[in-house]
């Protein structure tokens, strides 16, 4: 897996964004529920973005082991920092998936990951994360995915209008949908535990939203917000991506979909 394109996720990086996937804070609930981590599991965020999840799932599994990964220097900087807002020491951030020991990890997790790598990538990053799973270990992730009525061609169009634009695919155009996930993972030696589409969730309120580490994070993430406003260059870029994202409109309408996949890895 090599960094992230310096566009997009790198502008995203410097204004501190959170929330960069389907349904946002309340899918992030939902996943951090559906980790059920127990107290000295050992738990790995893929690419962890500002940080702002690994920040909540801190407070709420206190009893497990954190580890995050990310590759993008940019974003790695920005989860640096925002750690250290928050003022937590603890949980080691690597750079690099293959420095990661084999079946280490109790559960591996992640926000609209996977779904943007390309091709083959993909299949190679799920072997990685085989390797460092635990037999018996879980996977549990929020990916943005193409719902089944988008044609093909369509899918080929949006994705090279978004590597033009952002320098990064819209979804994995080799396994483009729900059927095609699960097929792969089984592939790779994960059995589907279960697959939820996030626009159907319930509200869930965020776990111990006014502790003191949270309200940390939050200060955070508003002092990006303030500098995608009220400074020029950044509120310019803004515009400038989205303009693009509209560009991606196509006129048979909605073509993605969020999607909460839980896999166990086999023995």
């Amino acid at each position: 897996m090599s960094p992230h394109p310096n566009n997009l996720l790198d502008y995203y990086a410097s204004v501190r964004a959170s929330g960069l996937h389907a349904r946002g804070q309340l899918a992030t609930n939902h996943l951090l529920k559906l980790l059920a981590a127990k107290a000295g599991e050992v738990l790995l965020e893929l690419e962890t973005g500002t940080g702002t999840t690994l920040v909540q799932t801190q407070v709420m599994y206190p009893q497990s082991v954190l580890h995050g990964l990310e590759v993008s220097p940019a974003m790695h900087q920005a989860t640096e920092k925002r750690l250290k807002a928050c003022g937590i020491r603890s949980i080691p951030l690597h750079r690099s998936f293959q420095a990661l020991p084999e079946h280490f990890f109790d559960v591996v997790y992640c926000e609209s990951v996977l779904a943007i790598q390309e091709g083959d990538d993909l299949d190679k990053l799920v072997q990685q994360i085989k390797r460092v799973l635990k037999p018996g270990g879980r996977l549990v992730m929020n990916e943005t995915i193409w719902l089944d009525a988008t044609s093909w061609s369509d899918i080929r169009s949006i994705n090279e209008q978004g590597k033009r634009s952002f320098g990064i695919i819209q979804a994995n155009d080799k396994h483009p949908y729900v059927r095609d996930w699960v097929a792969l993972m089984q592939q790779h030696g994960f059995s589907s535990q279960a697959v939820l589409k996030v626009d159907e969730l319930p509200y869930l309120a965020t776990a111990n939203r006014w502790r003191m580490v949270l309200l940390k994070s939050k200060s955070f993430t508003l002092v990006g917000k303030l500098k995608q406003r009220y400074v020029n260059s950044y509120r310019r870029q803004q515009s400038e991506f989205e303009n693009a994202i509209q560009q991606l409109n196509t006129p048979s309408g909605k073509t993605m979909e969020g999607v909460l996949f839980v896999f166990k890895c086999c023995d």
